[in-house]
């Protein structure tokens, strides 16, 4: 469209074409022309194919234009009224059932709402049907599949694409480049993969797709494209699911060696997964997978060899061992076997020498003649015979293949003796000579990492110590800086090996190369090869550097004194010097390396400085360090540094302290970011800890309290990490800041286990302060204004807060401070707010400082303190109760003072406390003799007389009465981490990453005398919880997919039986909901800012949105993004307009309201009061709905015209709120919305 033409002049020359066109060859004409233009005009032109469309027109045409509708429903950003278009095109030429139930499909997935779509799911069914039958084309299959995947809902869009690989495999191998091309790019994201997670169907979809790529396997060009499309993904972990699916695919020769170029790229792809473990368990995945499907020859085993090499650096022997034997499972299912006559083969000509991998390549060889085992030991025996010839000549000659193929030999082929082993003096001196000539070229480095170090470790541990006399006196003579750091790197990996006597004698030769003013610098270097970029050799100087310092902290400062080679810092007051010039060091240094050995330096000599200033100094200098790594991969170790620099430093200076502390405080706050951090921070606190002083309590407590709320990305990566674990533990490192899935559980727990064993080292200082440190923190929560949201952070870390608490109390000597613990836990089962994580807790605590603690029991049972509590909130004497249930099965001496105040709530009107108690009186009942049963004939009767016979009643006491707390936990037995950490949390509805998983703790727990980490008694884990589960319910958000409320008949009838008519009336009860034009002179607003229970808001707003309410107002808006609202809502917070008003400004809310014309109506008791019954609403009303427990107050009624009760005849005393205002927006609807129909 050119910038002189309007759209509006497009459009009519567009349609006279369309109207002017007339036979076969104008319609190609009008094709051609809609071909190429630009793609504005090509959607202005394209409602003119309905003009085109509605002409007789040939057979061929009709495809072509089919062809064009189907592209343009396959775009991704085609636009609504394009798509629209087309449809109208396609009805033109289509009619019938299965196309009736296309446009059905393709018209609900035009619409954003959930609900709209979910009923229209099941005639997908019907279109698969069709397809099978032959009655409807795939492409239009394929169409509402992509369409559903391009959807804005995210369950939609992962229900289409699960729907896809479940396709008939026989239809999918017609049609394979609709997984390749659509299906496999819209996995590309890690929403995909939580989704699946959250509906708990990740690994059904990946064995799915498995079992797919199996069935489909020989189709021509599958596994190209699939690989194709695998390459193009940029999501880490989309990358690893999908490639994991490639690990059940069986042995079959389908690629071969012309593939290689494919093969790699993809290997290259998955390299750049930034995740250590995934790229690892990624890479191996591939190669095996190649392994399996790749038609085997030599050029393809050389190049599977090369890309074992791309992980191999990073994971273990067994990773590696399990990746060859893969390979030769391979080959021996397919029978190939390396074709090679023993007797005239040439070692050194086998590969070439300056090639990569030769260690892997070696292996390879080995494997690739796994089927001939004969052959391979005559290979061997020939191959030690020219061994032990060459090495016994004066002058070796390059022995590298040889050498490289003996030391991968394969270990199930017998022979008498290892030449090697034989000639060990022989091996050590030709890699001596080998070391000492090194021109330090990447050849040297390569082949003292993978052949020299490794045999001579394995053969030469007689020849350590004269080898590196030997190594240290040739050190001062060798002049380039590449050579220097190829032996220093080789003098390193055997001094390590040598004792401490050893390492006196060779001090003073090691002292003489370092030099002595230059001992921690060194001199500028230059380049003397030239293979080497500038990048490649100031890593080679770095390492030179670095190995220098590593060296130099080896040999032990502290001994220098004994050598006359004078430093500046050979006495014991030259210390400060010795760390001023370390930090000189650390200003000047460039690669982190040579500033990581700067720090391990200063760790060791900053505990002596006796200058704070230079203390504090030498802390910022390494901070410095983790500002410039944060951005790479040496952002870990960096900080890793930085603390022990820190702590190692004199804390009990408050300044050192304070600065310290400063610091480490701004570390945690990034760790919500990069979760490793805390455990950086909690190791080092962990291993420090004689050096800490009470100061450190609340950073010691935040990092108990520490864990953020994971976001998606968080969720996916760490199930992948469990996935990879569990499969594959024992072929990984075990590197604990690599378990991204257990990061933050294990910095939680180390946390709590640090405060743990400071109070049991020093009780009078530790334990007063961490449990002040929690109160301070709990103070801070509930003052959020989330905190009574079921699963936010300020429910989390409560929740972390009073298990941290209730371990510490076991700890508690001094009944002052308990009865101050004893007012902390009575204060959090009033809140109304708290959760039942956060109540059965403290209700625990209670138990166990009541029974230490005499008086505190009888603080409890006091009247005024009963009478007092109830008052305050009458559902916290279910909590009450509690204590008194618990401490009645801890200590059977005061089960009759318990039994006397629980008698007196049998008969409670509050429906949980009446439930409780008579449920409490039956179990203490039944723990009696039947002595103590005659003088509690009152309870008998009471239990006998069994007076909640049937409903919620019976079933809430039958369940208290077999709960796994209520009626199974036992204060003191179960007094275990695993109870405490992990039981409690979970079967209060914790999400798993608020539990500490029992294997964590079991590894983790240094200290099991003092506290158990496990729970062993079998009746309590495996006892029900139905009582205090509910928050369980809404840790998952995914929506039930299942279509209940879809009738049967109207999606499973054949493609013959079923009619026209009754294909599309069915969808319209379904999606069309009853219009109705508004009167607007009728508004109801409901104003529930005075409602704090989400799951009561959540109620009010369903009923709201049902009634058609104008307005829900509540105190904060975020409510609706909670998950106990959201299980009453049941969406409708997407349809119901909610306005934000906090308590403070509703008196002047309510004023503008009736100032414009509203009626504000109170549901409240007053003396004025009219019953719901008989007052007429108007048509412009405002209902106030109060607090669940206060009403309405008093300083707001008198912005109300009216109050109005509803009135009752029971005994129980008032409605839920929820119900309550159900009841009101029912009868204004009834009066005033309705009645005017």
């Amino acid at each position: 469209m050119t910038n002189s033409e309007s759209e509006v002049q497009i459009r009519t020359s567009w349609n006279a074409l369309a109207e002017s066109v007339n036979g076969d060859e104008q319609v190609a004409d009008y094709l051609a022309n809609l071909r190429i233009v630009d793609k504005e005009t090509f959607e202005i032109a394209l409602p003119t194919l309905c003009i085109v469309s509605a002409k007789t027109i040939e057979d061929s045409r009709k495809r072509e234009l089919e062809k064009i509708c189907a592209e343009v429903l396959l775009d991704a950003e085609s636009t609504r009224p394009s798509r629209r278009a087309v449809i109208a095109c396609l009805k033109e030429f289509h009619r019938g059932l299965s196309w009736n139930e296309f446009y059905t499909v393709m018209e609900a997935l035009e619409e954003p709402q959930f609900h709209i779509i979910r009923p229209v799911l099941p005639r997908f069914d019907y279109l698969l049907n069709a397809v099978r039958e032959n009655v409807f084309g795939f492409v239009w299959l394929k169409v509402a599949l992509f369409r559903a995947m391009s959807h804005t809902n995210g369950w939609i869009r992962v229900w289409a694409i699960e729907k896809s690989v479940s396709l008939d495999f026989e239809i999918l191998s017609l049609n394979h480049e609709f997984i390749t091309t659509l299906v496999i790019p819209n996995l590309n994201n890690n929403d995909v993969f939580w989704r699946l997670l959250e509906k708990g169907r990740i690994e059904e979809f990946l064995m799915q797709m498995c079992s797919m790529i199996e069935a489909i396997k020989f189709t021509p060009m599958f596994l190209r494209s699939l690989l194709s499309s695998i390459e193009q993904l940029s999501c880490p972990t989309a990358i690893y699911f999908v490639v994991s699916t490639l690990n059940g695919i069986t042995i079959s020769e389908i690629l071969n060696s012309e593939d290689i170029p494919l093969l790699r790229r993809v290997v290259l792809r998955a390299r750049y997964i930034p995740h250590k473990s995934i790229r690892i368990a990624t890479l191996r995945n591939l190669v095996e997978f190649y392994s399996k499907v790749t038609m085997l020859d030599t050029n393809v085993l050389e190049e599977l060899s090369n890309l074992i090499g791309y992980f191999s650096a990073d994971s273990t022997e067994d990773m590696i061992d399990a990746t060859f034997l893969q390979v030769q499972r391979s080959i021996t299912f397919t029978g190939y076997q390396l074709e090679i006559d023993p007797t005239t083969i040439v070692f050194k000509n086998l590969f070439d020498s300056d090639s990569n991998n030769l260690e892997l390549r070696s292996r390879m060889w080995w494997t690739s003649m796994s089927t001939a085992t004969v052959q391979q030991e005559k290979i061997l025996s020939r191959l030690q015979l020219e061994v032990s010839e060459l090495l016994g000549e004066k002058t070796p000659l390059d022995l590298t293949i040889q050498l490289f193929l003996l030391k991968e030999r394969p270990l199930d082929v017998e022979y008498s003796n290892d030449v090697l082993d034989l000639m060990k003096n022989d091996l050590g001196e030709y890699i001596l000579t080998r070391i000492i000539s090194n021109t330090g070229s990447k050849r040297d480095f390569q082949l003292l990492r993978s052949l020299y170090i490794p045999l001579f470790k394995e053969y030469c541990s007689h020849l350590f110590f004269p080898f590196t006399i030997a190594v240290v006196k040739v050190l001062t003579e060798i002049k380039t800086c590449e050579s220097a750091a190829v032996l220093l790197t080789f003098f390193d990996s055997i001094v390590e090996k040598l004792s401490d006597e050893h390492l006196e004698i060779l001090r003073a030769d090691f002292l003489s190369y370092l030099g002595g003013s230059t001992v921690i610098g060194m001199k500028r270097k230059k380049k003397s090869v030239e293979e080497y970029d500038n990048k490649e050799f100031n890593n080679i100087v770095a390492t030179l550097h670095s190995l220098r310092i590593k060296l130099l902290n080896r040999f032990d400062l502290v001994h220098f004194q004994k050598y006359s080679i004078k430093f500046r810092f050979v006495k014991e007051v030259d210390v400060n010097s010795f760390l001023s010039e370390c930090i000189e060091q650390l200003d000047v240094a460039s690669a982190f390396s040579v500033k990581q050995q700067i720090c391990h330096l200063i760790a060791r000599f900053i505990r002596k400085c006796t200058d704070n200033e230079l203390v504090i100094s030498c802390i910022r200098a390494s901070s410095n360090i983790v500002n410039e790594e944060k951005k790479s991969l040496n952002s870990l170790p960096a900080l890793q540094c930085f603390v022990d620099v820190t702590l190692s430093g004199p804390q009990s200076d408050p300044k050192v302290s304070k600065e310290s502390i400063d610091y480490m405080e701004a570390q945690l706050a990034i760790a919500s970011q990069s979760t490793p951090v805390a455990l950086i921070l909690v190791d080092a606190l962990t291993k420090y800890r004689t050096n800490l002083d009470v100061n450190w309590a609340p950073l010691i407590v935040k990092l108990a309290l520490f864990g953020p709320v994971p976001k998606k990305e968080t969720r996916v990566i760490s199930y992948a990490y469990s996935k990879i674990f569990d499969k594959e533990d024992e072929f990984l490192e075990n590197d604990q800041v690599e378990r991204l899935d257990e990061v933050v559980q294990k910095a939680r727990f180390k946390a709590v286990l640090l405060a743990m064993k400071l109070s049991l080292e020093d009780n009078n200082k530790w334990t007063k302060v961490l449990i002040e440190e929690i109160f301070k923190a709990s103070a801070i929560m509930d003052q959020s204004s989330s905190r009574s949201f079921g699963l936010s952070m300020a429910h989390r870390q409560k929740t972390r807060g009073v298990e941290l608490l209730h371990l510490l109390t076991m700890r508690i000597e001094d009944e002052a401070f308990a009865s101050k613990v004893f007012d902390f836990c009575i204060n959090c089962v009033v809140d109304p707010c708290q959760q039942f994580s956060i109540k059965l807790i403290v209700e625990w605590t209670l138990a166990r400082l009541c029974i230490k603690f005499s008086n505190l029991f009888k603080r409890l049972i006091d009247n005024d303190f009963e009478k007092e509590m109830a008052a305050q909130r009458i559902g916290s004497m279910c909590s009450w109760l509690n204590v008194l249930m618990l401490i009645s099965r801890a200590a059977p001496q005061l089960v009759d003072s318990c039994l006397d105040k629980v008698i007196v709530w049998c008969t409670a009107q509050n429906f949980p406390v009446r439930c409780t108690a008579l449920a409490a009186a039956r179990l203490m009942f039944s723990t009696f003799d039947k002595d103590r049963r005659k003088k509690w004939r009152l309870v008998k009767a009471i239990v006998n007389f069994d007076a909640e016979p049937s409903g919620n009643s019976k079933r809430v006491i039958d369940n208290l009465c077999s709960d796994f707390y209520f009626a199974n936990l036992h204060i003191d037995n179960h007094f275990d981490f695993q109870t405490v950490l992990t039981v409690i949390p979970d079967r209060t509805g914790m999400p798993p990453e608020e539990t500490i998983p029992i294997n964590i703790i079991e590894e983790l727990n240094d200290i099991p005398k003092e506290i158990n980490s496990s729970n062993y008694e079998a009746d309590f884990l495996g006892a029900p919880s139905e009582v205090y589960s509910a928050l369980a319910k809404n840790t998952n958000c995914a929506p039930n997919m299942d279509n209940d409320e879809v009738d049967e008949e109207e999606v499973h009838y054949s493609v013959d039986e079923a009619s026209e008519d009754n294909a599309v009336s069915s969808f319209q009860r379904k999606i069309v909901k009853e219009t109705e034009v508004k009167d607007d002179g009728i508004s109801l607003i409901v104003v529930a800012s005075l409602v704090d229970k989400p799951n009561n808001l959540g109620g009010i707003c369903r009923t709201s949105e049902i009634f058609g309410v104008d307005t829900l107002v509540v105190a904060d808006a975020l409510v609706a993004q909670d998950s106990n609202f959201k299980a009453l809502s049941m969406s409708s917070e997407n349809w119901q307009k909610i306005e934000a008003v906090k308590p403070a400004n509703l008196l002047e809310y309510l004023q503008n309201l009736r100032s414009n014309g509203y009626t504000v109506i109170a549901a409240e008791q007053t003396t004025d009061s009219i019953m719901m019954h008989d007052f007429v609403f108007p048509k412009k009303a405002v209902i106030v709905m109060g607090d669940e427990k206060e009403g309405v107050p008093v300083s707001l009624l008198r912005a109300v015209d009216q109050t109005v009760e509803i009135k009752q005849v029971g005994h129980t005393r008032s409605l839920n709120v929820h119900v309550t205002a159900a009841l009101m927006i029912a009868k204004f609807a009834e009066q005033v919305r309705f009645a005017k129909n």
